[in-house]
């Protein structure tokens, strides 16, 4: 695992409650040395019980698909397998999930089924794992899970589990009803959304970092920056031009690390506001090495439990990867709502 996956979890820092003002980002981020997870204590042959993997069909290539079955029915039997079609279907497997007595779950796909999983698991005490499957993995790469299928299910059917936080959007969508989603890596409001998009068709072709840059800049053609007004901890920040907006429990998007010191297990978000940056900029920063700029006149950074975004123009919000709505939205964090399987190199040492 790389220095960057040890580094994700963090002590969760003591915030007093009756200060709810906006939180400044820090000079120094404390980096823990050791990630608050628990190994699992198993019978005599360390077989996982009660676990099911469930085959996100329209993310999960047939040829992948059919590999991961033989695989599991020649050497797990016991584990249940379970396709879904799309979100309905996994929406009524998760409903039932804990009434089958399901300790585990675990999703192959990628960002989408894994925000999915997020937003059906979340507070029940199921445990998820993922298998990076899909055509987007910035979730598994964060972690550090393989990517090759026996090491990704090694990880998966492992004793490492631990709580990480987990963000909730209030908004809109798609036909103007009140909504919610819980989502595990990152969501964005603005015109990066649009990026998202347009960058999909020639991810194949040149790549996922290209091709979300490329997207970037055909979205930000001829298009203007709406404003938005933001209220971070309570704090009303006012209305501004916001190229931008991202709302980041963890730390990669579009196959770049542009919030590295984000953390899944601190109890609060990474906020950046891009306002009136150029279109070059707004493309290039996301990937500068060492992520999104702190000396940048025209970007802000915050770290705060909540955030509300609003705009009189229609401006709309990804999550994990996933177009979910539109402004005004709320953004919560849920400290420690999900159990997460994690590999055994982040136990306590």
């Amino acid at each position: 695992m790389s220095p960057a996956a040890r580094g994700l979890v963090r002590e969760r820092p003591e915030v007093d409650n009756a200060d709810r003002g906006v939180l400044d980002f820090p000079t120094q981020i404390e980096h823990a040395n050791k990630a608050p997870v628990t190994r699992l204590r198993r019978g005599p042959a360390d077989a996982p019980v009660s676990v099911a993997v469930v085959i996100n069909t329209g993310s999960v290539e047939a040829e992948a698909a059919r590999r991961l079955k033989d695989v599991i029915e020649q050497t797990r039997p016991s584990i249940q397998i379970i396709e879904t079609a799309g979100v309905g279907e996994f929406r009524r497997f998760a409903a039932m999930a804990g009434t089958r007595g399901f300790r585990r779950v675990v999703v192959a796909g990628g960002d989408g089924t894994m925000q999915s999983a997020t937003h059906e698991f979340a507070g029940t005490g199921i445990e998820v794992a993922l298998l990076p499957m899909g055509s987007d993995n910035d979730f598994a790469r964060m972690i550090g899970i393989p990517t090759d299928l026996e090491g990704s299910l090694s990880v998966a059917l492992g004793g490492a589990v631990t709580a990480i936080d987990v963000g909730i959007i209030h908004c809109r969508d798609h036909g103007f009803r009140a909504v919610k989603f819980r989502f595990a890596n990152i969501a964005e409001a603005g015109l990066g959304v649009d990026a998202l998009r347009k960058g999909e068709t020639g991810k194949a072709s040149v790549g996922r970092r290209l091709a979300y840059r490329a997207g970037m800049l055909m979205g930000l053609r001829g298009m203007k920056v709406p404003p938005i007004r933001l209220t971070v901890d309570g704090k009303d920040l006012g209305v501004s031009p916001t190229a931008r907006l991202i709302i980041a429990n963890g730390q990669h998007l579009g196959g770049m690390r542009p919030l590295p010191q984000a953390r899944i297990n601190d109890g609060l978000f990474d906020v950046v506001r891009m306002r009136d940056v150029s279109r070059l900029d707004i493309a290039r920063l996301a990937g500068a090495p060492n992520g999104i700029p702190h000396n940048h006149p025209e970007i802000d950074h915050w770290r705060a439990r909540r955030v509300e975004a609003t705009s009189d123009e229609p401006v709309p919000i990804e999550a994990d990867g996933e177009q979910i709505g539109w402004l005004p939205a709320a953004f919560e964090i849920e400290p420690g709502n999900l159990r997460l399987v994690v590999p055994e190199s982040l136990l306590r040492r």
